[in-house]
């Protein structure tokens, strides 16, 4: 019969996952964050507004695709944990209404909210006559 040294297995244990290398440890601290986002639809433009407290334009990235807008970033709290720091991470994807200017669209963060104002195009055309053109049969 084979006889097992519990203290030596609890060593092991220790060594292999309590004592766990940081950069491991960092990755599992690494958490997800749904921030709220809210639309206001307006007469020339769309305002999408972000909650965000906490995070900075540093760990902040704003990606505008053909058909849509994409927001992640990352905020850390030294509050969380005794020891290190903790992250929170995000991405949020909201699809584009077909008449959003992509030329014109600007971001603003301010006291952690983030403004991207999405201006719609402009297709004021005058009323005018068209010419009817005589087909050949």
């Amino acid at each position: 019969m084979k006889h097992y040294n519990l203290l030596s297995l609890f060593d092991d244990f220790e060594r292999d996952f309590l004592r766990a290398p940081a950069q491991y440890r960092q990755e599992h601290l690494r958490k997800t964050w749904n921030p709220s986002s809210f639309v206001d639809v307006q007469e020339d433009h769309y305002l999408l507004t972000l909650d965000i407290p906490g995070v900075d334009s540093e760990h902040l990235k704003v990606d505008l695709g053909d058909k849509e807008i994409t927001i992640s970033g990352e905020r850390n709290d030294k509050r969380a944990l005794r020891n290190g720091e903790e992250f929170f991470k995000f991405t949020s994807r909201f699809s584009l209404p077909e008449d959003v200017n992509q030329d014109e669209v600007d971001v603003l963060l301010e006291n952690g909210v983030l403004e991207v104002t999405l201006p719609k195009i402009s297709k004021k055309s005058e009323p005018r006559t068209l010419t009817i053109r005589k087909g050949s049969l």
